[in-house]
């Protein structure tokens, strides 16, 4: 059985800071009430269980009489709430780069199981998410609050209101139409099955003032460190540790990772889209997370690279690593 699904522990520091900032409630207290360790706020990248986070929230709206708390929380967000995710997102180049990344490395955030893309559809881009797993999906009122916290990093990275031209949303409609309207500032279709907003092509591609692309490795590797720490039960974390250590030995199947996990590949693809994944997703982000360690190291050529990560031939590689970075094997060696 997999463990209770975690958030990191400032979501709910920041859950009191705005509660004693908005409404002049002293929410500390309830903190302690609920067994939150008070000591986790200096501690970062502490984390919360899910069954906490939810009390949390319902003890939140509850004093403050506000069903649209989430997304009061969501606009007081800040970049550090969000651990080394709010360091990415602060150095990437672009807003699309940026969404990629928290899509990437979500579990930093939480790891209830959800399936997120950001896939582009003409001249827009659809940043979408569902959850295949009631039971581990995020809290209503914490999801609102990440769709406020979502639209104010945009707007600390760019400058100004990045706004959605579009979206799609689980909750229903009678919950806060005025709170969602006001911050959205769109179309809205409420009560759907998943999450998801439209932003303009242009919007997302456009270079962020801020971009340091030279923090962007070392956040990713300590985002990659950070989530196998505490996510070691799932089995996707153990795909992953798999294919590390085996794909530089040469071409890996599902067949062989599922074998070593004492399991057969139809079980395996089976509970790993339980956790909201699949072996070929896995095994892409792993190709590319290492294709773009190695590549930037000059000792390695990029036929090396594509042996060591089980491709046929250069070629296959280089058609993959285009698709993952819009460039070549080699152009991202110049500049890495």
């Amino acid at each position: 059985m997999l463990e209770e699904p975690t958030t990191l522990a400032s979501v709910a520091f920041r859950v009191a800071d705005t509660l004693r900032d908005e409404y002049g409630i002293d929410f500390v207290p309830v903190l302690a009430d609920i067994g939150v360790d008070l000591s986790k706020r200096t501690r970062p990248g502490a984390r919360v269980i899910r069954s906490r986070q939810a009390e949390i929230w319902r003890r939140a709206e509850e004093l403050t009489g506000d069903p649209g708390i989430g997304i009061v929380v969501g606009r007081h967000s800040e970049p550090r709430d969000y651990y080394v995710l709010g360091h990415s997102w602060l150095a990437s180049s672009t807003l699309k780069d940026a969404f990629e990344r928290v899509i990437r490395y979500r579990e930093v955030i939480s790891n209830n199981v959800q399936n997120s893309a950001l896939v582009r559809e003409g001249e827009l881009y659809r940043i979408k998410s569902s959850y295949p797993d009631v039971e581990r999906m995020p809290i209503m009122t914490g999801m609102e609050a990440g769709v406020a916290g979502l639209l104010k990093l945009c707007r600390v990275s760019a400058g100004r209101d990045v706004l959605p031209v579009r979206a799609d949303l689980i909750f229903p409609a009678n919950r806060n139409p005025d709170g969602f309207q006001n911050l959205l500032k769109c179309p809205i279709r409420y009560g759907c099955d998943y999450n998801a907003l439209w932003f303009r092509a242009e919007d997302l591609e456009a270079p962020l003032p801020g971009a340091l692309p030279e923090m962007l490795d070392a956040a990713d590797r300590i985002a990659r460190d950070y989530i196998a720490t505490f996510d070691h039960s799932q089995l996707a974390t153990q795909v992953r540790t798999l294919l590390i250590r085996m794909l530089p030995a040469g071409k890996v199947d599902q067949e062989t990772i599922a074998s070593k996990l004492y399991r057969s590949a139809s079980t395996l693809q089976r509970q790993l889209g339980a956790e909201g994944t699949s072996y070929r997703d896995i095994l892409a982000e792993t190709r590319e997370s290492l294709a773009k360690q190695y590549l930037a190291d000059p000792g390695y050529a990029p036929s090396d690279v594509a042996f060591m990560l089980g491709f046929a031939d250069q070629s296959n590689f280089g058609r993959a690593f285009k698709r993952w970075t819009g460039m070549s094997p080699g152009e991202f060696q110049k500049v890495a």
